[in-house]
């Protein structure tokens, strides 16, 4: 980037009233075209971190248009929540939860991956074919 910057976070944090947020996935979508227009999308990763996504194919389609790493805090913060509340079995962390979250979630691109034909997330990420109806 002309600034030097190798890392952009998008968040939708810290809003309120005055700053509503947009959907990340447009987000992600405008900043990534817009990078590739001028010529500057290698040299810089994206990050989201937001409260939207939770399933995995919030996952699949912000990859599939860019983000290089997914920080979904709200997730996080509810698995937390639940077992605060006693919502989870006693036998299971937080943490633990967490874990098997992030695991569930990885797997589902590698399936589209598959789907589509493509051998590695590098050439899946920002190519913008996935195609959720299939």
């Amino acid at each position: 980037m002309h600034s030097g910057y190798t890392l952009l976070i998008l968040s939708d944090r810290g809003v309120d009233p005055t700053y509503a947020p947009i959907p990340s996935l447009l987000a992600m979508a405008a900043v990534h075209n817009r990078l590739v227009r001028e010529k500057t999308r290698t040299q810089v990763a994206l990050i989201i971190e937001s409260g939207e996504p939770r399933e995995v194919m919030h996952f699949a389609l912000l990859i599939g248009y860019g983000a290089s790493a997914i920080n979904p805090y709200l997730a996080f913060e509810t698995l937390h929540d639940l077992k605060r509340r006693n919502l989870l079995p006693a036998k299971i962390t937080a943490e633990y939860a967490e874990k098997n979250f992030i695991k569930a979630i990885n797997k589902g691109p590698a399936q589209d991956l598959l789907k589509n034909g493509i051998s590695t997330l590098q050439s899946y990420r920002g190519a913008q074919v996935l195609r959720p109806w299939d």
